[in-house]
């Protein structure tokens, strides 16, 4: 059933249909649909200023069950702080989106948090 995003609900009304037609209006069933979701992850990425004091990485993120249209991420760092720079990016008409370029990268150790409207998702860099 198509929800306008992750987390709505949908219903639909049932009614069954005989040899003589169909019954009165019966039943309703609802349910609600899986929860927008925001995934990070992460890519390689030179040391350009050798001040990573872990493995350096670009910062990347997706996100699933988001309504189509453009949104703005934001990142931050536990131990470091905020990444400073938001991101724009679209949503598509089957709710998902994201950035895979080189906008944000880390190079410390600590949970990368990324935020969309409201909804996070976070990881850990890896340490090798």
């Amino acid at each position: 059933m198509h929800t306008a995003q992750g987390g709505d609900e949908g219903c639909v009304r049932t009614r069954a249909r005989t040899e003589w037609g169909w019954s009165e209006w019966s039943g309703r069933i609802c349910g609600r649909a899986d929860p927008r979701k925001v995934t990070v992850n992460f890519a390689n990425a030179p040391d350009p200023t050798d001040n990573c004091s872990a493995k350096c990485d670009w910062v990347r993120f997706s996100v699933e069950g988001f309504a189509p249209g453009t949104y703005t991420a934001t990142a931050t760092q536990e131990g470091d702080g905020s990444f400073g720079y938001p991101r724009s990016f679209s949503v598509g008409g089957d709710g998902r989106g994201g950035f895979q370029g080189n906008h944000w990268y880390t190079g410390y150790n600590g949970a990368v948090i990324v935020t969309v409207d409201g909804v996070s998702g976070r990881a850990d860099p890896p340490t090798s």
